[in-house]
C-alpha cells in the first residue's frame, strides 16, 4: 500500500462506527444518488480516517460489512468487524465494543461472529435494541472472548462511552472496578476506554488500575452519514484519535493498543522539520528506492548482506568523512556499491511532507544540493539543511578508548558550539589587539626620553650658533632663496601659458567659410562686401598673433619680466658674496651654516615627534583598561561555552544512566602545569610551577600580579633571577599566555567509578548515551553499536532513550541486535541480501515491523528461525 511506503505511519482512528444494519442509524436511501458503501467511504476521507470498527449494537451484518471494507481498502481506509454489545452488568447494562479478527472469525463459510452472537442473545427478543442485554455478565463476557482466541479467534475490547450511561466507569462503583482492574482476564482483554470524560476521576482511576491503564480513544458513536467520523466535542475542542501502524492487520492494531503509549495518541505528533525520506540510486537497469520513516529506520541482514554498505553509502552522500582508523575500507566499499558514473540522490522532505531539498552525488564528484525546485545551491551546506551524528562500524569502540572532551566539542557538540567559538575568537583577536597597541606605546615612551635628549642637544648647538651673530645673514639668505624660487614659479607658468595659446591658436580655422557663395544678388554683395572681408581680417589677426607667440617672439613678451627678474638675481648674488666674506672672517669649526639650517629642521621635526609620543602615551591608561575589559569578555566567552556543555551534560546526567559525566571549569591543573613548564623552561614544575598553579586558576590572574610591588608571584620566584627571567618569558610569549585557556577538568565516571578503569564497551555506553542526549542531532547514522554494548544496555537504556527522541529525531541503525528494531518498535525495516549470482547487494525486503513477511524475516535474520526462537522461549520460561 502506498501509505506504508515509508513504513508506520500515523492515522485517525474511529473505533465506535454505526452503519445503516443498526436500528439507531437514519439513512434514506431513496433520497440518495449514490450507493451507501460510497457515500459512507467518502464521509471517512472526510474526515481523514484511516482506521474504523464497524460496531453496529448488538449485530453484525457480514454482507454489509464486506461491501463496505472492500469499498474502503480502494481508498486505503481499514475498516475492521466489530459489535457494540450490551452485557448483563451494572444497572443500565455495560456497552463494550468488542474488534474482531476478521480473518479468523469469518472462516469461509462459517460466520462465528454471529454464532457468538446468537449464543449470547440464546432466548432474548429484540436484541438490535439499544437498551438489549445479552445473557452474558462481563466477566462471562471476558471467559467466553478468551476461549475463542484459544481456538485461534483472537479479539479484543474497548469499554463504550465509559462516562455515559451504560458506560464501565459509570455503571460500576470503586469495589467492583477494582476488581476488574486486578482480573488477569480484563487486563488482557480490555485494550481501551473510549469516550473519557472525568478527567476529575483519573487519580482515582490510576489507583484502581495501579497507573497501568487502558488506552483512551475515540469514537464518533454515528447515528447518521452526516455524523460518520465526526469528532466529538469536550470544552469546545475537537477529540481526535490517531494510531501508528505499519500494516492493515488485526494483529498490528492490537499490538498498538497493547503499547498504546508510543502507538496511540489523541494528536496527531509532529515531526522534525527536515528528515531523508528517500535515497535514489541510479542502475544500469530499474533505479534502486529505499524508502525512509522520518524516525526509527533499521537495516539488518545476514553478515556481508551488504548493511553497511548501504550505511556508508548514505554517509558518502551526505559528504560525512568516516574515522581514520578505518577509512580506506568504508571508502572501498562506497566505490564498488556505485561504480563509475552511477549517481545517488537524497531527498529531504519536510514535516508537512513537501520535498524541500535534493542532494546528488557520484563516486567522483563532490554532493550537489537542489531546492525543491531544482535550483542549484551552491553555497548551502548540508549541515545546514540537518544536524547529523554519524558512527560507522568499530566507530563507537575507537572513539570511545579515549573519550574526552575532545569528543565532546568536536564530535557530538560541534555545530552547536560555532557561536561560542566565534564568540572566544574574537574576544581572543581583541586581547591581541590591544597588546600590540600597548607594545607599541610602550615603545613609544622609551623613545620619549632619546626624542628629548636629541631635542636638548638640537638647542644647544642653535643657541651656540646664535652667538656668532649669523642667524641674521641666513635668515636673510633663505628669505632671497625663497624669493628667486617664487620668480622661477612665475617664469614657469607664464610659459605655460603662452604655449596652450598656441596650441589654441594654431587650431583655429576660418577658412572654410571663406569661399561661401550666396544665390540670391542682394545676399552676395552682403557676403562679398562685408561678411567675407571681416572674416578676413580676424583670420589675418590670428595669425598675426600666432607669429608673436613664436619661440622668438616668446623673449619679447617676457622681456620686462625677465629684465627685471635678472635684476633681482644679480642682487642676489651679490649679498651671497657679502654673506660668504662675512663667513670667512669668523674663524670658529663649528660655526657649519649648512649645519645649522639641518638642526634648525631637526628640531622643528623633533619637537613633532614629542609631542606626538606625549600625545599617543596618553592613551597607555586608555588602552590598560581597554586590555582589562578585553580580557574579561574572553574570560566570560570561555565561560559561556562551558556553561553550555555542562547544561547538555546535565541533560545526559538526567537520564539515569549509570555513566555520569563531573566538569569542573577551567580545573585541568595537570595540562595548565605541562604548558606553563613548555613557557618558561627555567622553572622547576615540582617546586615553582606546582606553587603557581596552585595559586593562579589561569595566567590572566598571574598577569594581574605580574608588575606590582608586593605579590604571592614574587614571594614564589624569589631569589636569584627567577623573577625576572619570569617577566622575560611572560612578555615574549604575552599573547599566547593571554589567550592560553586552562582547559576544563572533565571526570567521567560509570556506576560511580572512573570511567578509564572500565572496558572499551563501557566507553562506548557512555558515549552512545551522550549522543542520544543532544537534542540538537536530528538525524542519527550508526552501524551496529551491539557490537560494543551488552544486550541489557542496548534494551535497558539505549531503545529507551530512542524511543523518547523517535517523535521529533530521525535514526538509521544498521544491526544485528533485536533489542533494536522489536522494543524500539521500528518503523522501517530494511532488509539487505547479498546476490551471489550478480555479485550486488539487494534490499530483498523494505516495511514496517507490523508487516507478518518483515517479522517473519527479522526472527529469520536475527533469531536464527522461527524453530531457533521458539526453543530460546521455552528455555527462558523454565528459567523463569
Amino acid at each position: 500500500m502506498q501509505i506504508f511506503q515509508h513504513g508506520s505511519t500515523w492515522l485517525r482512528a474511529d473505533f465506535h462506527l454505526h452503519t445503516k444494519a443498526d436500528k439507531e442509524f437514519k439513512f434514506d436511501e431513496s433520497n440518495n444518488t449514490s450507493s451507501f458503501k460510497k457515500e459512507y467511504v467518502e464521509r471517512l476521507q472526510q474526515e481523514n480516517i484511516g482506521v474504523g470498527v464497524i460496531t453496529n449494537h448488538n449485530k453484525f451484518d457480514l454482507k454489509e460489512f464486506k461491501s463496505l471494507r472492500k469499498e474502503a481498502r480502494k481508498e486505503e481506509i481499514y475498516l475492521m468487524a466489530g459489535v457494540e454489545l450490551s452485557v448483563n452488568d451494572g444497572s443500565n447494562g455495560i456497552h463494550c465494543l468488542i474488534v474482531f479478527d476478521y480473518e479468523n472469525w469469518i472462516d469461509n463459510s462459517v460466520d462465528y461472529i454471529n454464532q457468538f452472537l446468537d449464543a449470547a442473545f440464546e432466548g432474548i427478543p429484540n436484541r438490535e435494541n439499544e437498551n438489549a442485554r445479552c445473557k452474558y455478565g462481563l466477566q462471562d463476557l471476558l471467559k467466553k472472548l478468551d476461549e475463542h482466541s484459544k481456538d485461534g479467534r483472537d479479539n479484543f475490547i474497548i469499554m463504550a462511552h465509559v462516562n455515559q450511561n451504560s458506560g464501565f466507569l459509570k455503571e460500576l462503583n470503586g469495589g467492583r472496578i477494582t476488581e476488574f482492574a486486578q482480573n488477569s482476564l480484563f487486563k488482557k482483554i480490555v485494550l481501551g476506554f473510549q469516550k473519557f470524560r472525568d478527567y476529575g476521576k483519573l487519580e482515582a482511576l490510576n489507583n484502581w488500575f495501579e497507573n497501568v491503564l487502558p488506552a483512551f480513544v475515540e469514537g464518533s458513536d454515528c447515528k447518521s452519514i452526516e455524523g460518520v467520523g465526526v469528532a466529538h466535542k469536550q470544552n469546545e475542542q475537537d477529540k481526535k484519535c490517531f494510531i501508528k501502524l505499519g500494516e492493515y492487520e488485526f494483529n498490528a492494531v492490537k499490538y498498538a493498543f497493547s503499547h498504546h503509549k508510543e502507538r496511540i495518541a489523541n494528536e496527531k505528533p509532529n515531526i522534525q522539520d527536515c528528515f531523508l525520506k528517500k535515497i535514489i540510486i541510479e542502475t544500469n537497469d530499474t533505479p534502486t528506492e529505499i524508502k525512509l520513516n522520518p524516525n526509527l529506520n533499521t537495516v539488518i541482514g545476514m553478515r556481508g548482506g551488504g548493511k553497511s554498505t548501504l550505511l556508508e553509502t548514505i554517509r558518502f552522500g551526505l559528504d560525512i568523512l568516516p574515522e581514520q582508523n578505518n577509512s580506506s575500507y568504508k571508502e572501498d566499499i562506497v566505490k564498488r556499491f556505485l561504480g563509475q558514473g552511477r549517481e545517488m540522490t537524497l531527498e529531504f522532505f519536510d514535516k508537512q511532507d513537501n520535498l524541500c531539498y535534493k542532494i546528488k552525488r557520484t563516486q567522483a564528484n563532490p554532493p550537489q544540493i537542489f531546492d525543491a525546485d531544482g535550483n542549484l545551491k551552491k553555497n548551502l551546506k548540508i549541515e545546514n539543511i540537518i544536524e547529523i551524528a554519524y558512527f560507522g562500524q568499530k566507530d563507537l569502540e575507537e572513539v570511545g578508548k579515549d573519550f574526552n572532551e575532545k569528543i565532546i566539542k568536536e564530535r557530538i557538540l560541534n555545530k552547536q558550539l560555532i557561536t561560542y567559538q566565534e564568540k572566544i575568537r574574537k574576544a581572543g583577536l581583541e586581547v591581541k589587539d590591544c597588546i600590540s597597541n600597548l607594545q607599541s606605546l610602550k615603545k613609544q615612551e622609551q623613545n620619549l626620553e632619546i626624542t628629548e635628549n636629541k631635542i636638548a642637544v638640537l638647542k644647544e648647538q642653535i643657541d651656540k650658533f646664535k652667538e656668532y651673530g649669523l642667524e641674521q645673514f641666513i635668515q636673510k639668505e633663505i628669505d632671497y632663496s625663497n624669493d628667486e624660487a617664487k620668480l622661477e614659479s612665475i617664469k614657469s607658468t607664464l610659459n605655460e601659458i603662452i604655449s596652450k595659446l598656441k596650441i589654441e591658436i594654431s587650431q583655429i580655422d576660418i577658412s572654410t567659410h571663406l569661399d561661401y557663395q550666396s544665390n540670391q544678388e542682394e545676399s552676395q554683395k552682403l557676403f562679398k562686401n562685408d561678411i567675407i572681408p571681416c572674416l578676413q581680417k580676424i583670420e589675418d589677426s590670428f595669425k598675426a598673433f600666432e607669429k608673436t607667440l613664436s619661440d622668438q617672439e616668446n623673449i619679447f613678451l617676457l622681456k620686462d619680466f625677465l629684465v627685471a627678474k635678472r635684476k633681482f638675481t644679480d642682487h642676489h648674488n651679490q649679498l651671497k658674496v657679502e654673506f660668504e666674506e662675512i663667513k670667512k672672517q669668523i674663524n670658529q669649526p663649528d660655526a657649519d651654516v649648512e649645519k645649522h639650517k639641518q638642526n634648525e629642521k631637526d628640531l622643528i621635526k623633533e619637537q613633532d615627534l614629542l609631542n606626538q609620543i606625549k600625545s599617543e602615551t596618553k592613551k597607555l591608561e586608555v588602552l590598560e583598561n581597554k586590555l582589562t575589559k578585553s580580557l574579561e569578555t574572553l574570560q566570560t566567552a570561555w565561560k559561556e561555552e562551558f556553561d553550555f556543555i555542562n547544561s547538555e551534560i546535565n541533560k545526559l546526567n538526567a537520564l539515569d544512566f549509570e555513566f555520569e559525566i563531573q566538569i569542573s571549569f577551567q580545573g585541568n591543573k595537570e595540562n595548565f602545569s605541562d604548558w606553563l613548564q613548555t613557557c618558561t623552561r627555567q622553572l622547576q614544575k615540582d617546586k615553582h610551577i606546582k606553587k603557581i598553579v596552585e595559586h593562579y586558576d589561569n595566567p590572566i590572574n598571574i598577569y594581574k600580579d605580574l608588575y606590582k610591588e608586593e605579590s604571592e608571584l614574587k614571594t614564589i620566584l624569589s631569589g636569584g633571577h627567577l623573577f625576572p627571567t619570569f617577566i622575560e618569558s611572560f612578555e615574549e610569549n604575552i599573547n599566547d599566555f593571554l589567550t592560553y585557556k586552562v582547559p576544563d577538568k572533565y571526570v567521567f565516571l560509570y556506576d560511580g567509578k572512573d570511567l578509564q578503569k572500565y572496558s572499551i564497551g563501557q566507553k562506548a555506553t557512555a558515549l552512545i548515551a551522550f549522543i542520544l542526549a543532544n537534542e540538537q542531532k536530528k538525524l542519527f547514522i550508526i552501524d551496529q553499536p551491539e557490537d560494543d554494548l551488552d544486550n541489557f544496555t542496548v534494551a535497558d537504556k539505549i531503545v529507551e532513550r530512542v524511543k523518547d527522541l523517535k517523535p521529533t529525531t530521525q535514526f538509521i541503525f544498521v544491526t544485528h541486535n533485536p533489542n533494536i528494531l522489536a522494543l524500539g518498535d521500528s518503523e522501517q525495516i530494511i532488509i539487505c541480501e547479498y546476490d551471489e549470482e550478480n555479485q550486488k547487494t539487494q534490499f530483498a525486503n523494505i516495511g514496517s515491523i507490523d508487516n507478518p513477511k518483515i517479522q517473519q524475516a527479522a526472527i529469520r535474520i536475527m533469531e536464527g528461525g522461527k524453530e531457533a526462537f521458539s526453543r530460546r522461549e521455552k528455555i527462558y520460561q523454565t528459567w523463569k
